[in-house]
């Protein structure tokens, strides 16, 4: 890395945004891995090639918080949905959920997750999952031509990889 004008480093830059290339089917009543499998494309990209398109994950190398955002549209049949979720996952378990829908009257909603969360580097991992009550029910690639199954993660303040001082992540400030 380059020194700043400050003095540190500069860190280097971690993103991604994904994104579901087609229609995924999943089962009434359980909670499914949204299967997230390009990075490449239009308004798709991975800075760190840290985002697992088999294992539908993102993995980054470099410690931080991340700001994390989903947009997962769940479609069953008209009328048949019930109580449908999407839901962040870091490192196989619950982290934070995304809006809720309850007694859907229509044959498909839109789901939103921002959050921000602490990975670090080592190995945590993060998945979105969407759970639905209905019949028929999928995860859908595209309305209207456009994708409404994405999820993108960005760094937004990082563990430093050189410098002196101690990073403490509750307080997200240097400790010399």
């Amino acid at each position: 890395a380059e020194p700043s004008s400050g003095g540190g480093e500069v860190q280097e830059a971690v993103a991604v945004r994904a994104e579901l290339s087609s229609t995924q089917s999943f089962a009434n009543n359980i909670w499914a891995k949204v299967k997230f499998d390009s990075v490449s494309g239009d308004k798709l990209f991975d800075t760190s090639n840290s985002f697992d398109t088999t294992e539908n994950r993102f993995t980054p190398t470099t410690a931080g918080y991340y700001q994390v955002n989903s947009v997962v549209r769940i479609k069953g049949d008209d009328a048949s949905m019930a109580l449908a979720q999407i839901q962040l996952r870091k490192n196989g378990e619950d982290y934070e959920g995304g809006n809720l829908s309850q007694d859907s009257t229509s044959a498909g909603d839109q789901f939103n997750l921002s959050t921000i969360v602490y990975l670090n580097g080592l190995g945590d991992y993060i998945e979105i999952y969407g759970y639905a009550g209905g019949t028929n029910l999928s995860f859908q690639s595209l309305k209207n031509n456009v994708n409404s199954c994405w999820m993108s993660a960005h760094l937004i303040t990082g563990q430093s990889s050189g410098g002196s001082g101690d990073y403490t992540p509750e307080k997200m400030v240097w400790v010399n």
